[in-house]
């Protein structure tokens, strides 16, 4: 059964205000995806903020067309978060490398062209391609410096030069203050990229974790599979194949035999009897029609209703499991005393016990007025479940000792019912799963004890539908015990200690 790999949703962590940001954009991207538009975003949000403060710097300096082509600049580099919340990821990578492409060439045009530090940000532009758009992108945004320091040495040759908005210390000042900030940007863009390969890996991991529990859930609705198909199929034979041979000993054709040369005939249904043989002209008698015992028919036709019951169990499992799968199993909860529990188990359990040999001792250590809000239909199935496997289990032998007793736990009273066998037990690798859907310690094709694998964990369900809880301790060859916890109906409870 293929498995289709999950996207994972947009996490929370360092990145929660960006991916607020995208808004419907972030859901349902894969890794990589989400990666490149958390960058764009970051980045754009960053120039955005500096833009704004150059543009006052420049202005201030009395560079005012300058500062005008910095806000224009920066309205681009904004317009690309637009992009990025509509989905438009490429669109939004090369907005914002063309914002930024316009402040530095306005910046380097108005700083001595050729000359100015502000060239030094150009290698910047490739980085951020390969970051944000991939190689191919990488390669044609690496040729961008190369123009444009082309461009400038032209305009120098020609004569063609900046103004010069600085000028003596303070033109050194610009070039100190450019260098470092290109050093900033260029660690801060290594810390950016390491901090989004992380939260990558992290995501990846999240997501084969997410494939890999999928396909364990996959092989096991197969063995699961596998297994009910040999469910249905044994007890529907039975159904199928004992009343055919009834109905075939039922139909027999009538038949005569001759007196004489014993040759028998096969009358239609509704000839008469001949007079004599055709062969040698004796006499002819009418055989008598098949009959079957009393202890025969009795028998096959317990096998019949036993298989009917075992086949309507395996049907009930998987139908009581898809709805508790599907969140919609509805209890009907009634004020109960647990000696009805109890009795009620007793009348349905015991006659089951004595045919397979094994004891069964019902021990009340609680008051038994005690009452519990459940649903008895319920709450009996799980008991029953759980004291029939227990009898399935030994064997043949030992006996099932189901305690009732009452516990306070954080000034609450419960009720526990313990179910505890001596019968073959489960290793401890096997105690984590057996709660689990479609899951059997022996998922054999020979395997020795029948069952759909659901039972227990639609018991466990139940349990937990009432506010309770299901606990099991066992080894392998000393039996198991299973615990089935309770909340006290607290207006009607007389409490005691186990």
């Amino acid at each position: 059964m293929p498995v289709v790999p999950t996207r994972v949703e947009a996490p929370g962590g360092g990145w929660a205000a960006v991916d607020r940001l995208l808004g419907d954009a972030a859901r349902g991207l894969d890794p990589q995806e989400l990666r490149v538009a958390r960058l764009t975003a970051a980045f754009s949000i960053a120039l955005s903020m500096w833009g704004p403060l150059f543009a006052v710097f420049y202005g201030l300096m009395g560079a005012f067309r300058l500062s005008l082509f910095v806000v224009l600049a920066v309205a681009v580099v904004g317009t690309s978060l637009i992009a990025l919340r509509a989905g438009k990821r490429v669109l939004a990578g090369h907005q914002l490398l063309l914002g930024l492409l316009g402040v530095l060439l306005a910046i380097g045009a108005y700083t001595r062209g050729v000359f100015s530090p502000t060239l030094m940000w150009l290698p910047v532009l490739p980085v951020i391609a390969l970051l944000l758009l991939g190689r191919r992108a990488a390669l044609i945004w690496g040729a961008v410096p190369i123009a444009a320091v082309i461009l400038f040495t032209v305009a120098a040759f020609m004569g063609i030069e900046g103004a010069g908005v600085f000028s003596g210390k303070h033109l050194i000042a610009y070039h100190a203050a450019s260098l470092l900030s290109t050093v900033v940007l260029q660690a801060s863009l290594a810390l950016l990229f390491e901090s989004a390969k992380a939260q990558m890996g992290e995501e990846l991991a999240a997501q084969r974790d997410l494939v890999t529990r999928a396909e364990e859930r996959s092989r096991m609705k197969s063995d699961f599979l596998a297994s009910t198909s040999h469910e249905l199929r044994t007890p529907l034979n039975t159904i199928i194949n004992i009343p055919q041979g009834l109905l075939d000993i039922l139909a027999a054709p009538r038949a005569v035999r001759c007196a004489g040369c014993s040759e028998l005939f096969e009358l239609e249904e509704a000839e008469a009897v001949p007079a004599q043989c055709p062969s040698c002209g004796g006499a002819l008698a009418l055989q008598p029609a098949p009959e079957l015992e009393p202890a025969t028919t009795s028998r096959l036709l317990r096998s019949v209703v036993t298989s009917g019951q075992h086949l309507l169990m395996v049907v009930n499992d998987i139908l009581d499991y898809s709805r508790l799968e599907a969140r919609g199993q509805v209890l009907a909860r009634e004020s109960t005393a647990l000696e009805q529990v109890l009795q009620q188990l007793e009348g349905v359990i015991a006659p089951v016990a004595q045919r397979a040999g094994v004891g069964l001792v019902l021990q009340r250590d609680a008051a038994p007025t005690t009452q519990l809000s459940v649903d008895r239909v319920k709450l009996a199935q799980v008991l029953i479940n759980l004291v029939s496997n227990a009898i399935k289990f030994s064997n043949g032998q030992g006996e099932v000792r189901v305690i009732a007793s009452t516990f306070e736990e954080a000034g609450h009273g419960w009720v526990q019912l313990l179910v505890r066998d001596q019968g073959i037990g489960i290793a401890p690798e096997n105690l984590s799963v057996i709660f689990e859907g479609f899951r059997q310690v022996d998922q054999g094709p020979s395997r020795k004890y029948g069952g759909t694998g659901l039972g227990l964990a639609i018991s466990k369900r139940l349990v937990e539908l009432h506010g309770g809880r299901l606990k099991v301790e066992s080894a392998l060859g000393r039996g198991s015990t299973f615990r089935v916890q309770l909340p006290i109906t607290q207006s009607h409870s007389q409490r005691g200690t186990s």
